[in-house]
C-alpha cells in the first residue's frame, strides 16, 4: 500500500486596508550621481512590506526622503492621504513615521532596546523634573550639574531643568576628577546627571560633596545610582510649566579655565532666544528645512546654539553625535551614503588618508565667498 501525498492549505492572508504609504515616481540626484531613480511604493494600511536590495542600490536614500531627512529631487510621497514630500523630519515624526538607523548601537553609551526607544521622545516631554527634581532638597534657581555626552538625553535633562525653574549647569566632558569636585562646590550642585560612560572620572569624589544627594545616571547600568531611563518612565504627561521672568537665571555656564580656575557664568532666560533672533536667523540664515551638526559639544555655548536652540526656533533638525568630533567621525556624520563612498574611493586612488581628503575638502569650501557655497 503506497502513501498518499499530503498537501497543507495556506490560510489567505487578512485584506490589505487602504494605502497607508504612497511614493509615485520618486527620485533623488546628488549633483550628477542619481541615488533613487523613479521608485513607485505602496503601503496599504495594516501590512508589513520590505525593501530589499544589494548595498549602494539606495534603499537608506530612499528612506531618508520618506522621512524627510533628504528632499526628493522628483515625485511624490503621501502618507494618509497628505503630500508630506519634502517636509522637515520633525513634521513628518509628529504625523506618525518613525524609523529605526542602520547602525547597530546608534548611540554607543545605551542598550539595544535604548537605542530603540529614542523614538519614543517625540511622544515624551521634559517633565522628567516633576518628581526627579521637586523635591524638599531643590528648589527653584537652585542648580543641577550636567556631565553628558551629546545624546537625546542632553536636551531632555536641559530643557527640563529650565521647564521646572531649575538650573542646569552644563560641564565640559574632558575634565579631571579635581576640576569637577571643584565646580560642583562652586555651583552647589544638588542633582548631578552624567552618562555612565564618564562615571569613572567622579566615582571616587561625588560621595565627599556635602552640597550633592543624587546621582542620576544616562545609560544601561546605574552603578548603583538612579538611572535616568527608569525615572522617565515613571514620569506622567501632566507638568506645570514655571512662571519664569526673562531676567531670571536660566543656566550657568564655566569658563575653560585657560586663565585660573574655571568661572561660572549666570545665563538668563531671555538669552537663549535672543541669539537665536539676533544671530542664528538673520546671520546663519537657518531655516526649517536646515540639518544641523555641530562640531562643537553642547556644553559649550557655540555648541549649545548650533545643535539645540538655533535649529529649535525655527524647527530645523539636528544631529547629535556623543564621541568626540575627530575628522573622520564627523565626515562619516555629515555626508551622504553615496559621497561616502566617493570620498573614500578618491582617498584609496590618491594614496591618502581619509581624514586627509576632508580636511582639503574642507579647506576649498571655507575658502569660498560665503554667497558661493552650494546650500541643501
Amino acid at each position: 500500500m503506497s502513501e498518499q501525498p499530503t498537501t497543507t492549505a495556506t490560510p489567505p492572508a487578512p485584506p490589505a486596508g487602504p494605502d497607508l504609504l504612497v511614493a509615485a515616481d520618486v527620485r533623488k540626484e546628488f549633483g550628477g550621481l542619481v541615488a533613487v531613480s523613479s521608485v513607485d511604493f505602496t503601503i496599504p494600511e495594516g501590512s508589513i512590506v520590505s525593501l530589499i536590495g544589494p548595498n549602494g542600490a539606495g534603499k537608506t536614500t530612499f528612506f531618508n526622503m520618506i522621512t524627510g531627512v533628504y528632499k526628493p529631487t522628483g515625485g511624490t510621497i503621501t502618507f494618509l492621504g497628505e503630500d508630506v514630500t519634502g517636509k522637515p523630519p520633525h513634521a513628518i515624526t509628529e504625523r506618525g513615521i518613525g524609523r529605526t538607523f542602520q547602525n547597530i548601537r546608534l548611540f554607543q553609551n545605551m542598550t539595544a532596546l535604548e537605542n530603540v526607544l529614542v523614538g519614543m521622545h517625540t511622544r515624551m516631554h521634559a517633565n522628567l523634573f516633576n518628581s526627579i527634581l521637586r523635591t524638599p532638597g531643590v528648589r527653584r534657581e537652585e542648580r543641577v550639574a550636567m556631565i553628558m555626552l551629546d545624546t537625546v538625553d542632553f536636551p531632555s535633562v536641559f530643557l527640563g531643568a529650565i521647564r521646572a525653574g531649575i538650573v542646569p549647569v552644563p560641564l565640559n566632558t574632558l575634565l579631571t576628577s579635581d576640576q569637577y569636585a571643584y565646580v560642583l562646590a562652586d555651583c552647589r550642585a544638588r542633582v548631578l546627571f552624567i552618562s555612565e560612560a564618564l562615571l569613572p572620572v567622579v566615582k571616587d569624589m561625588v560621595g565627599r560633596m556635602p552640597d550633592l544627594e543624587h546621582v542620576i545616571v544616562s545609560g544601561s547600568d546605574a552603578h548603583g545610582h538612579r538611572k535616568l531611563s527608569d525615572e522617565l518612565a515613571r514620569e506622567s504627561d501632566s507638568f506645570t510649566t514655571a512662571a519664569t521672568h526673562p531676567d531670571e537665571p536660566a543656566f550657568w555656564l564655566y569658563s575653560s579655565g585657560s586663565t585660573g580656575a574655571p568661572k561660572g557664568t549666570v545665563h538668563l532666560h531671555s538669552h537663549l532666544i535672543a541669539t537665536a533672533e539676533l544671530y542664528a536667523k538673520p546671520i546663519l540664515g537657518i531655516r526649517e528645512s536646515d540639518v544641523v551638526f555641530s562640531a562643537a559639544k553642547l556644553f559649550f555655548a557655540y555648541g549649545l546654539g548650533n545643535a539645540l536652540t538655533f535649529p529649535m526656533s525655527v524647527g530645523a533638525t539636528t544631529v547629535l553625535m556623543a564621541e568626540r568630533p575627530t575628522p573622520v567621525a564627523v565626515f562619516t556624520v555629515k555626508l551622504p551614503v553615496p559621497l561616502i563612498a566617493r570620498v573614500r574611493a578618491h582617498a584609496a586612488a590618491s594614496g591618502r588618508t581619509i581624514s586627509a581628503v576632508v580636511t582639503q575638502a574642507l579647506e576649498e569650501f571655507l575658502a569660498r565667498p560665503r554667497r558661493q557655497r552650494p546650500r541643501r
